[in-house]
């Protein structure tokens, strides 16, 4: 057996008397053994002699593991499914091949939410009983602070976008605002529906709170004073089982049990379209994508819709209600999960971006080996980047080949060669120019490529990128990648915004009305 005092370091030997030596071995073997009994016949501590063991594979039985503290161990394969875990301590442990877990411990009936903070320093929990817990987030201990004021479950929790406030509504009909730092109510019993809260979210700056409630409305209110805002919003036709605010705080979106998604103005609480139909169940789960720009949402009919406006794809892969769905930070994949008990990560194809390049007889073989080698960079493919391609040469009609692949692209590479100087006194660098001052599109990069970049090149280069051939200096091909980069990501910032007319697409252009 392997032992280290801090779960940090799991793997440091420590020697044990032969007779520990055997009894482990014995547990390990022995399907079923009273694991407790066997450890304390062999002389071990439970509170000391467990930190960083490698018990993979042992078989717990119906052990009373009380007063263990297995910090740091290998659990690998461990079956623990009968075994009494109560005051167990397992902080660090690993359940799997590099997978560590930390069991928390203090709710005394059902839980019936969870979630972390957005810097991951917090996690809260409620459930049965008016039980409610801030645990420390960082995985460090089982330290936790109980919040006592609800009456009766506790249904739905959330965090401020920067962490410092928790917002949690129940079955007894109220909101309470706690200091995640200090567990003290900051806004105590807001008696927010005339029936159980269901869904409850924070506003990104924090000032504001929206609840969803079984009597078919939601509420908003302020934060700061715990004063209702203007009148509720009704459309529902039954309860409200789901709310969120948009990133940017603009918009909420919320679903129900009359199978319809929502969508809302935050300030005023007006419709924003027409109620978005297709789930054939009551809607339990709903999310925005990091920039706002498309919805996901679970079902009790089992299935996940993407909406991109009006219109909406469907996820199928779970077999019973859909409960939870979210979007990742980078808004190319979503989770859910259901009461099948599976947990799937959906991929989502990326919005294209591409890249003009030209090309011509001249430096071919060069160009081509950059292109290839461009194109098939991992921050490339993962920003799916990819290559409009124009050849003058074989296009009857340059000019007009030329604008359209520019237009849609992010970036124009204007690749330059030693034999095809002269390249740049074709058009398409002009047209380029063109563009870029009329709609900021596209960012034009242009590249020197050659097998002996000149020292002082001419006044005609400069500006340009030098990418010596072949590609055995990695510093300028680098460089290159972080420009083209830079421009996709600076598109992708540009549209985050829906209200803004001139880059935002949001959902669809027939909702110009809700989302700018």
């Amino acid at each position: 057996m392997t032992r280290s005092d801090s779960p940090e370091d799991p793997a440091v030997p420590v020697t044990l008397p032969a007779q520990a030596e055997t009894a482990l071995t014995a547990m390990v073997s022995t399907p079923g053994c009273d694991f407790a009994t066997l450890a304390r016949a062999a002389g071990l501590d439970p509170a000391r002699d467990f930190r960083g063991a490698d018990l993979r594979g042992v078989d717990f039985g119906a052990s009373d593991l009380s007063g263990f503290d297995f910090s740091g161990a290998d659990l690998s394969g461990c079956n623990l499914s009968r075994a009494q875990l109560d005051s167990a301590i397992m902080t660090g442990a690993r359940r799997g091949a590099g997978q560590r877990f930390l069991e928390l411990r203090g709710h005394k009936g059902p839980i019936r939410c969870v979630a972390f903070s957005s810097k991951g320093s917090h996690i809260g929990s409620g459930g049965w009983g008016g039980e409610l817990f801030i645990w420390d987030g960082n995985i460090i201990s089982e330290r936790c602070t109980s919040l006592r004021g609800h009456q009766g479950q506790v249904s739905c929790i959330a965090f401020s976008l920067e962490g410092s406030l928790m917002v949690s509504g129940g079955e007894d009909r109220t909101l309470r605002l706690w200091d995640v730092s200090t567990g003290s109510i900051l806004v105590e019993s807001l008696h927010a529906h005339d029936s159980g809260i269901r869904s409850v979210d924070l506003s990104p700056d924090g000032s504001r709170i929206v609840s969803g409630g079984e009597d078919g409305t939601l509420r908003l209110w302020d934060a700061s004073t715990g004063e209702a805002l203007g009148e509720p919003f009704r459309g529902h036709e039954a309860e409200v089982l789901c709310v969120t605010y948009s990133p940017d705080g603009s918009r909420i979106a919320s679903g129900g049990e009359d199978r319809t998604l929502r969508l809302w103005d935050a300030s005023t609480g007006a419709p924003l379209s027409e109620p978005l139909r297709g789930h054939e169940g009551s809607v339990y789960s709903v999310a925005f994508s990091p920039n706002g720009s498309r919805l996901v949402s679970g079902s009790g009919d089992t299935t996940l819709r993407l909406w991109d406006g009006s219109t909406s794809t469907t996820l199928g892969g779970h077999e019973r209600p859909v409960n939870c769905a979210a979007f990742s930070p980078d808004g190319n994949r979503i989770v859910s999960s259901g009461d099948d008990r599976k947990v799937i990560v959906w991929f989502l194809d990326p919005p294209a971006h591409q890249v003009f390049v030209t090309t011509r007889p001249e430096d071919e073989p060069y160009k081509r080996k950059l292109l290839d080698k461009l194109f098939a960079h991992p921050e490339m493919m993962k920003r799916n980047v990819v290559e409009a391609v124009l050849d003058p040469m074989a296009n009857p009609r340059p000019d007009e080949g030329a604008r359209d692949a520019l237009e849609n692209s992010v970036a124009a590479l204007f690749i330059v060669g030693d034999k095809d100087l002269a390249f740049m006194q074709h058009g398409e660098l002009e047209l380029a120019r063109q563009l870029q001052r009329k709609t900021g599109q596209p960012r034009i990069i242009p590249v020197f490529i050659s097998s002996a970049i000149p020292t002082e090149p001419p006044d005609a280069l400069k500006g340009y990128h030098f990418v010596q051939m072949p590609l055995d200096k990695p510093a300028a091909f680098n460089s290159l990648i972080e420009a083209i980069c830079q421009a996709v990501d600076e598109t992708e910032k540009a549209t985050v915004n829906p209200h803004d007319k001139k880059t935002g697409k949001s959902f669809s252009s027939d909702f110009d009305s809700s989302f700018g």
